[in-house]
């Protein structure tokens, strides 16, 4: 199972997933504006997006799921907010 990070700064928080297992666990769906992204990995806004891929992962991975997250403090403005947007 992937472990997935947790990025936090003092306001928001964005759960880390690979583009290759999103895709793998969304199909075709993009996540919204409120997300970022890198070349590899989309950094999904934890009110909106995060919870809606999280609730088809566990779906796909039931056992230990919880259990594959590292929460990852960025400080008071994390590097994600420089990042691209999802269109």
């Amino acid at each position: 199972m992937t472990k997935l990070k947790f990025h936090y700064d003092a306001g928001h928080g964005w759960l880390e997933v690979p583009k290759s297992l999103f895709k793998e666990i969304m199909g075709e769906e993009l996540p919204s504006e409120y997300s970022y992204q890198d070349k590899n990995n989309f950094y999904l806004e934890e009110d909106c997006d995060a919870p809606k891929f999280l609730a088809k992962y566990k779906g796909n991975n039931p056992e230990g799921w919880s259990k594959s997250f590292e929460e990852v403090n960025d400080g008071d403005t994390s590097f994600i907010r420089n990042l691209e947007n999802v269109e």
